[in-house]
């Protein structure tokens, strides 16, 4: 009860104080300045900038209309159905508070799972999984802390506020273009992504499509050896992301400045082609269950858009962040190799389109014929012209010349 108090005596400071200064784009809306004040760490803001987009929002006309309208929607259909019309109010869809919300909403559902999956499996077996794979681990950490120590000036700050962003910066990833978006009925949206060819530095699995912290462990440790030193050059290089989990194996973009040959000979350097991926990204942390159930949303997805087939019906999963990255905050993606559907109508269209492109090359070559011949009869014209009155200067020229040998004998 003081706490609700204190806080709303705050809001009435807030609501009376004006700012001497805006630091908004008078576009935005409340939630999202409260967003770029709260919650944003890469706006670069100072406290009193903050402090005024906060002023800004709680001043803002809709700001009460809009808690009132979703406190009415609790009161009147209860908690459960109103909830979300009060989420839709105060966080919504494009802000940072509603990814945290659903990203808490995801965790309540695969926290419980990831700690059945403990239970069975204990966290000493785990553990012993995963560092029985870091072959030199003394080595392995001193190469961590020494790259830490070379980078404190430009990155320590950034690496560590990694932990609270979903899109990490200064990490080496892959290169995509978006090629479609996939609107689902119920406001899911996925995305297909164009995908560059890359080399990768992967290890075979123990399980097939396991998502437990025991079998992912395993890979981690053997690719993290690979790049923090565990290879032929003894060098070491930056972590890139994602990895990548498909079938049996897990794999990681091979770091641009790290092209030695592991030591370790179950970790293969391959090339990964060109290929064009249906990803549905979702937050926190991957569990078996989970990653089937947006399996399951985004094959939907794709059936309903009746536009991609599913060319590998193994699931491809994608996960961005570092291990101490906040779990609502982690960005995952499921995804399928998928390739375009060529219906009658395309192939139809498709070959209009050839037909008229050949039409219109044919158009093109008969103007320049056109064209060529009618230079070609001008200049055979002003040719036929040019010798037409040389002849006649020289007939001239010779009927001259015969008058003054008349003229001559004549005289």
């Amino acid at each position: 009860m003081r706490l609700s108090v204190a806080f709303l005596c705050l809001l009435s400071f807030l609501s009376n104080h004006q700012p001497s200064e805006s630091f908004s784009t008078p576009t935005k809306s409340w939630q999202q300045r409260l967003d770029q004040a709260l919650l944003d760490i890469d706006g670069g803001l100072s406290p009193k900038e903050r402090f005024e987009l906060i002023q800004e929002a709680i001043q803002d006309p809709n700001f009460r209309d809009d808690i009132t309208s979703g406190v009415e929607a609790i009161r009147k259909d209860g908690f459960g159905k109103g909830h979300p019309t009060l989420i839709e109010k105060l966080w919504p869809k494009g802000t940072i508070g509603r990814r945290d919300i659903e990203g808490i909403q995801t965790l309540v559902k695969t926290l419980p799972e990831r700690a059945e999956e403990l239970r069975e499996a204990s966290l000493t077996e785990v553990a012993s999984s995963t560092s029985s794979n870091f072959p030199t681990a003394r080595k392995i950490v001193s190469n961590v802390l020494q790259k830490a120590w070379e980078n404190r000036a430009d990155r320590t700050v950034t690496i560590a506020t990694n932990a609270l962003r979903s899109e990490p910066q200064d990490v080496e990833t892959l290169n995509s273009t978006l090629v479609a978006e996939l609107q689902g009925i119920n406001g899911t949206t996925a995305e297909i992504r164009q995908f560059d060819d890359y080399a990768t530095v992967g290890v075979d699995l123990s399980s097939f499509e396991d998502f437990t912290l025991g079998n992912m462990g395993e890979g981690l440790a053997k690719l993290s050896s690979y790049v923090y030193g565990y290879n032929s050059d003894e060098k070491t290089g930056e972590m890139t992301a994602p990895f990548v989990m498909q079938s049996f194996k897990m794999w990681i973009p091979q770091p641009k400045l790290l092209d030695a040959e592991p030591s370790d000979t179950s970790v293969k350097l391959e090339p990964r082609p060109s290929e064009t991926l249906a990803l549905l990204e979702f937050p926190g942390i991957c569990t078996n269950a989970e990653v089937k159930r947006r399996q399951a949303t985004l094959k939907t997805l794709l059936e309903e858009s009746e536009s991609w087939n599913i060319v590998n019906e193994n699931v491809i999963v994608l996960q961005y962040n570092a291990p101490g990255t906040l779990p609502w905050r982690r960005k995952n993606q499921v995804g399928y190799v998928v390739e375009k559907v060529v219906t009658e109508e395309t192939e139809t269209t498709t070959t209009e389109t050839e037909d008229k492109d050949d039409e219109s090359v044919t158009e093109v070559v008969s103007e320049m014929v056109d064209t060529t011949e009618e230079a070609v009869e001008e200049e055979e014209e002003e040719v036929s012209e040019e010798v037409s009155e040389e002849e006649g200067q020289s007939t001239e020229e010779e009927e001259a010349a015969t008058e003054d040998e008349e003229t001559e004998e004549e005289e």
